[in-house]
């Protein structure tokens, strides 16, 4: 059973997913491509940190969703303060991983950093086995 009970919110963040893990593949065949020969180059942290930031994207909303869900007072609602309010239960794979890949996410948005692309396809791997844990992605 899904972690999140609402049907409504549920496709919608199963919708959300989708649409990350196919910008992703887009990006892995694009590097694959004809512009492979600078996969190790600026390319290659371009178009893995947008991957990167989608999918951190989910995570905040099913966890807004989970914070609706379990009537949690309270006015966090960015990403990394939704992490630090729920770092205690127990469902987390690797709370750690991911909030380091949140603040990440936070540098790409605010600063403009660039992060490798071994980096970023990591974190989204986490964010995928996450809400696979969660039964988010079953369905």
């Amino acid at each position: 059973m899904a972690l999140i009970t609402d049907v409504g919110a549920l496709s919608a963040i199963r919708s959300e997913w989708s649409a990350a893990v196919t910008v992703r593949e887009r990006m892995r065949n694009l590097m694959a491509g004809p512009v492979g020969s600078i996969a190790d180059g600026a390319l290659y942290s371009v178009v893995y940190n947008l991957p990167l930031l989608l999918a951190f994207n989910v995570l905040e909303r099913v966890l807004r969703a989970l914070k609706k869900q379990r009537q949690i007072p309270g006015h966090e609602e960015q990403l990394g303060e939704l992490m630090d309010l729920f770092q205690g239960d127990p469902s987390w794979l690797e709370w750690s991983v991911l909030r380091d890949g949140e603040r990440r996410c936070h540098a790409i948005t605010r600063t403009g950093e660039l992060f490798p692309g071994v980096e970023c396809l990591a974190d989204i791997a986490a964010v995928e086995e996450q809400l696979a844990a969660w039964g988010i992605l079953a369905g």
